[in-house]
């Protein structure tokens, strides 16, 4: 039974020049951030609109400045930085929980504009999901049942619980399918339990979640560079990872998960999942 899907996860990047005014004030920002006074720390703050965004006290990598709130977390490149990117974007699963991807760029896009000049934003990361309750054990069968191009699978558990499969991790493509009520009790997006209920969970099954991430490097070789073009083309993603790139096979005697050419060895069922 699907409950909800969409895009989880969303990474984007802007090519442009980050104002001159702005960088001075975040070089003043971030050193406020590397006080040793908890009180001053707490003022290295940055205000756009409603957007109230705690500056950092240190950069990551070639980015310098890296402001976030419950929203955004933005990464920035002094002017003139050559070839960076103005600006790379992690847009919050609460805010993709909220909003559409196009609503969450659009606010995104005020807030940068207000920084720098900008141009369109492409796509680095995008992560499409799906969240569902179900009978099936999902320890039920042996790795060998994904038939995948990627090169690893693995399994994870704890404290003996099996909670999910992960496949391709690393690569340009991978995908994940786990336990997402166990995992908010760590990660803390209650919030989930809410749309969930509104969606008709009865409260009681576990909801797994079965979510592929694309980066870059697969979206571009797909013509999808922009985050305009990945959004029209989000059934042609989902139906390239379900079919061409990861499939889920077992025997449905459970007599054997692995076969040639979908038909079973032992009992002759052909399967597919």
């Amino acid at each position: 039974m699907p409950l909800r899907w969409g895009v989880d996860s969303l990474y984007l990047s802007y090519p442009g020049m980050l104002a001159d005014s702005v960088t001075r004030k975040l070089e003043t920002l971030k050193k406020t951030a590397q006080s040793e006074h908890e009180s001053e720390q707490a003022r290295a703050q940055y205000v756009v609109d409603e957007h109230v965004f705690e500056v950092k006290d240190k950069g990551s990598g070639i980015f310098p400045f890296i402001l976030r709130d419950n929203a955004f977390r933005i990464s920035l490149s002094r002017p003139k930085s050559g070839t960076l990117p103005m600006a790379y974007v992690q847009v919050s699963s609460a805010m993709l929980s909220a909003f559409s991807p196009q609503r969450a760029e659009a606010m995104l896009s005020d807030v940068l504009l207000k920084m720098g000049d900008i141009e369109s934003a492409r796509t680095s990361r995008i992560d499409l999901y799906v969240d569902f309750t179900c009978d099936v054990d999902m320890e039920s069968w042996s790795r060998h049942a994904w038939v995948t191009r990627a090169h690893n699978v693995q399994s994870y558990s704890c404290q003996g619980q099996f909670t999910g499969w992960s496949i391709g991790m690393g690569g340009v493509m991978a995908a994940r399918l786990y336990n997402k009520t166990l995992e908010i009790e760590t990660s803390g997006k209650q919030y989930l339990k809410e749309l969930w209920l509104k969606a008709g969970w009865d409260g009681v099954r576990p909801i797994w979640r079965l979510e592929f991430e694309f980066k870059r490097e697969l979206l571009t070789q797909k013509g999808l560079s922009t985050l305009h073009e990945t959004l029209r083309h989000l059934g042609g993603l989902w139906a390239y990872a379900t079919d061409e790139w990861l499939r889920l096979t077992f025997c449905p005697a459970k007599r054997i998960q692995r076969a040639h050419g979908g038909l079973c060895t032992l009992c002759g069922h052909v399967w597919r999942l």
